[in-house]
């Protein structure tokens, strides 16, 4: 029998509520709801309706006490803090300090310990662990100090908060459980009180319900299975067998033997990822549908009619789903199929994980920006802010193409600071605009900033309405956020001296930590519900998702000042009571059900993911082969979604159209842009970014913060065309130099900023200042390597700057002849000591190895790409100049990075088949090049060097793994 019939029975039979005033004390809340219906439906006549409150409201009613809530504590340990240091000004640092002290004496009050000599020990602990034999250290007399003074601040706390008669709720029962049997029976007055359903009592709460007991004015009702009562070893019956080892004479209640003698199915689920659970479920679902449903229909209707036809009856099935993780929410509710019928969500979803925390999280991160910029907002912290997900999802589309554009514009203007006239251009759409100025405008006090908040929450609901996407889920994400901003008001009224901006920052993540959006439900229907939402009620079929090792049971969490071996010879709870408090609650939830679905995840993350839990263990290995009423059935479920193999490469066949594509992108017509080193490397490295860049000219449009490698390169590289060209066609030396430079650098250097988008300079915050340094110190660098080698006596003459050197290549091996062009652009072609020089700067690194060519090296595919662009461009020079033999042109680097070695020059082996022809040879190279290039029987496949896939821009299209 369902424990909440048996309640009702007992209550029926033990009391005259005609006469009698009745309190009923559930664990939590949740029960009452299905109470109060049983109740409802089996009395008809007029009675005292017993009053239905959880156990801390019963406390905190009985104690005359207001509970505060665990913020509320904390700022008066921060009070007292400043009361005995005599200042708040590291308060941050105590926060969390202050945060576990809360928690500890809630504990010693809970189970009534003696808190001076707890922390008398306590101290002595500390004093042996910090021993040192430097009787002047600071640092260990501060520790032992801070351990020493606990006692203080809990003596502190416990009179601040009764002269305001307040406490936390160990306070509040350690108050019950100091009051004599008469002023016990005094507090709770006429009334008779039954306590149901529960398991762990700390030791207040069970001193008080058991004196309350033995003077006639209550009774316990137990929720309790014999198969783990009764073993010793089972951890679910720990907490009762210990009660009434101390309390033998007190009736044990409401004893069930349902694991051992009712029909159980039990289906263990394995399934390969986390919320790919949730396709197991649906699947499951739906089959139950299914079986309910007359497969045969001799009137002819589809399966769907009959499952429609069926639906009333799904409907009033007993059935649960269980979140042991409740971030499955969502996922969940997605997967439940429409034939289920009404669902019911009996619990809350945590508000920290919703977008419009995280919104408000980044704009309280964006706030903080603001402090050193007086008026100006700067561009791409902004972007952090309205690119989140909340906004992509309350704006309408032709306001969301309004918001991206002004972005792009922004960008492309090089805009580092937005000011009033940058925002103008959004006026034209009002929403828009409204807030963006909301959200930019700089808090100048913790009121302003809870203003500006509502104002933000009022206009995202405007938005709602007016959109109606995700009405309800964001409303209730509003309402929450409401709430949590109402909560600081009142701290900032009471607390107002200790809290500054930041502080606001992490008062709101903790109390999002501990709020949720409040979902709620009827007894009817699919009920979705967390593992503490199932205490006291009873299903025939129940769903358990995430039955892993680390989430049923949680993960031990030894946060505590108060150390293991301390809190077990004070009798405080451990980690090991936790676990066996959610081990109660897995076999109690298994009692009465007739199938049990246990879904776990199968994929390991390092993290406890991927490991069954112990449940499953002992159901399998303990539980199951025991008995004959238990069927076990272990499953695996697998995603009929489709796979990526990432261990097939992506190939791309050269089909006619591509070929076309091909052919106009390299040979000679208005519409080629030619094949130049940098793409005839992108093809011998991996012919599948060949593809996509050159071919198909696939492209990044995101925008991007940080000046990237390539525009660093750019106004490098513009810097010094704009500058040498002042040389013009003169010989230069040192003076000559020296002269040009004094003249013309800063405004190459300007010209070049423009000329890159940086109208308004480089930027001055972050990265980005860091970058604009090293542009710096490279020009300046390279000008003081320039000077030392005309100090030394060399002289130089420019011949070309930005110079495009390109020839079409008769290729005479394809099924008609192709004329190919092939280009380069030289950064600087000068002519010094009498030698021709065709030069690029390289800002990356260059090394002696990356322009050497070997003997054995015998096509372009076996050269590295720094080397093959130099052969490149001085076969392009000597071709388009063959007045010159290759003797007297030489091509090479000169890296920024590395000035003190000079010109890196292409080498090559003296042995090389390049050193007697060298034109022939390259052209016997271009001719195997082409020859893999247009052969359409050679598709574009992935490399299979993997390295060349790590900077690659193209790696989340192909997934190379």
């Amino acid at each position: 029998m369902a424990f909440i019939t048996q309640t009702a029975d007992y209550i029926i039979k033990n009391y005259d509520l005609e006469r009698e005033t009745l309190s009923i004390v559930f664990p939590n809340k949740r029960a009452a709801l299905f109470l109060r219906k049983e109740l409802t439906d089996r009395i008809s006549k007029n009675v005292w309706f017993p009053q239905i409150i959880s156990i801390q409201e019963a406390m905190t009613e009985w104690s005359g006490l207001q509970l505060i809530d665990s913020i509320d504590v904390v700022f008066e340990i921060l009070k007292i803090y400043a009361q005995i240091n005599g200042t708040v000004s590291n308060k941050n640092d105590f926060f969390g300090l202050a945060s576990q002290m809360a928690k500890d004496f809630d504990d010693i009050d809970q189970y009534a310990v003696d808190a001076k000599s707890l922390f008398q020990h306590l101290k002595d602990i500390k004093q042996l662990e910090s021993w040192t034999l430097d009787e002047n250290s600071q640092i260990e007399t501060k520790y032992v100090h801070f351990f020493a003074s606990l006692n203080q601040y809990y003596e502190l706390l416990r009179t601040s908060l009764l002269e305001n008669v307040s406490g936390y709720y160990g306070l509040i029962t350690r108050v019950l459980y100091d009051l004599s049997k008469a002023e016990l029976n005094e507090k709770i007055r006429d009334r008779k009180i039954l306590f149901a359903g529960f398991n762990a009592l700390t030791l207040t709460e069970e001193h008080i319900i058991v004196r309350m007991i033995e003077s006639g004015r209550a009774a316990i009702l137990w929720d309790l299975d014999s198969y783990y009562f009764k073993n010793e070893k089972q951890e679910a019956g720990y907490f009762a067998r210990q009660f009434f080892k101390r309390h033998p004479n007190i009736p044990l209640l409401f004893m069930n033997d349902s694991l051992t003698t009712e029909e159980k199915e039990i289906n263990i689920i394995g399934v390969s990822g986390h919320t790919v659970q949730t396709n197991a479920l649906q699947l499951l679902l739906i089959r139950e549908c299914v079986n309910k449903c007359t497969t045969k229909n001799d009137s002819g209707n589809s399966l769907k009619n009959s499952l429609e036809s069926n639906l009333k009856n799904t409907q009033k099935r007993n059935e649960a789903i269980v979140l042991a993780d409740e971030s499955l929410l969502i996922p969940v509710l997605n997967s439940i199929p429409e034939t289920v019928g009404d669902i019911q969500v009996t619990m809350g979803y945590p508000f920290n994980k919703t977008i419009l925390y995280h919104f408000m999280v980044q704009l309280f991160k964006f706030q903080q920006t603001l402090s050193g910029i007086s008026g100006n907002v700067y561009f791409w912290s902004f972007l952090h802010v309205i690119n989140q997900e909340m906004v992509k999802l309350i704006f309408s589309a032709e306001s969301l193409s309004r918001l991206k554009q002004w972005q792009i514009s922004l960008a492309k203007d090089s805009i580092y600071y937005i000011e009033e006239a940058h925002l103008e251009k959004l006026s034209d759409c009002d929403e828009i605009y409204s807030f963006v100025k909301l959200c930019i405008n700089k808090w100048t006090s913790n009121t302003n900033c809870l203003t500006s908040y509502k104002d933000l929450l009022f206009l995202i609901g405007q938005q709602v309405d007016k959109t109606q996407t995700y009405n309800y889920f964001i409303k209730n994400q509003l309402s929450t956020a409401g709430r949590i901003i109402n909560r600081l008001e009142k701290l900032l009224k009471k607390y107002d001296n200790l809290i500054q901006i930041p502080d606001l920052e992490m008062l709101f993540e903790q109390t999002a930590k501990e709020s949720s959006i409040r979902l709620s439900g009827n007894p009817e229907g699919l009920q979705i519900m967390g593992l503490l939402e199932t205490r006291n009620l009873d299903f025939d079929i129940i769903h358990v998702l995430s039955v892993n090792e680390g989430t049923l049971p949680k993960s031990k969490n030894d946060s505590s000042l108060i150390p293991f071996d301390l809190r077990l010879a004070y009798d405080l709870p451990t980690y090991q009571n936790q676990q066996a408090v959610y081990a109660y609650h897995f076999y109690r939830l298994l009692q009465s059900a007739n199938v049990v679905n246990l879904y776990y995840n199968t994929l390991a993350d390092g993290m406890g993911q991927g490991e069954p839990s112990r449940f499953i263990r002992q159901l399998t290995f303990e539980y199951a082969p025991k008995y004959q009423n238990v069927k076990l059935t272990q499953l695996c479920y697998e995603s009929p979604a489709v796979t990526v193999k990432y261990g097939n490469k992506i190939s791309v066949k050269k089909t006619p159209e591509i070929v076309a594509k091909l052919l106009d992108k390299i040979t000679d017509n208005p519409n080629s842009s030619g094949l130049s080193p940098t793409s005839i490397s992108s093809f011998l490295g991996c012919p599948l970014q060949f593809y996509l860049r050159y071919i198909e000219r696939v492209q990044d449009n995101s925008i991007e913060e940080n000046i990237q490698a390539n525009i660093i390169g750019s106004i490098i590289h513009d810097t010094l065309d704009f500058l040498y060209k002042e040389f013009k066609a003169n010989i230069i030396d040192y003076e000559y130099y020296q002269d040009i430079v004094k003249q013309y650098y800063e405004v190459s250097y300007k010209k070049s900023l423009e000329n890159n988008n940086f109208q308004n300079g480089l930027p001055e915050t972050g990265f980005n200042y860091l970058t604009n340094k090293v542009i710096e110190n490279m020009l300046k660098n390279f000008i003081d390597f320039e000077k030392q080698q005309l100090k030394k006596g060399s002289r130089m003459q420019m011949i070309g700057l930005e110079e495009d050197l390109s020839l079409v290549f008769d290729y005479q091996e394809y099924s008609v002849p192709v004329k190919i062009k092939i280009k380069g652009r030289a950064d600087r072609i000068d002519k010094t000591d009498g030698i021709i020089r065709v030069i690029d700067y390289k800002t990356g690194k260059v090394d002696v190895s990356d322009v050497t060519i070997r003997e054995s090296q015998s096509e372009f595919s076996m050269l590295r790409d720094k080397a093959l662009q130099l052969l490149v461009y001085k076969y392009l020079y000597l071709k388009c100049n063959p007045e010159y033999n290759p003797d007297q042109v030489i091509s090479g680097i000169i890296g920024l990075q590395k000035l003190s070695h000079g010109m890196f020059e292409l080498k090559i082996d003296e042995m090389h088949d390049l050193n007697n022809s060298f034109n022939d040879t390259c052209e016997t190279w271009f001719n195997q090049l082409f020859d893999k290039l247009l052969n359409p029987d050679i598709p574009f496949e992935q490399t299979d060097n993997k390295s060349y896939c790590l900077y690659c821009d193209f790696k989340t299209i192909c997934k190379r793994e």
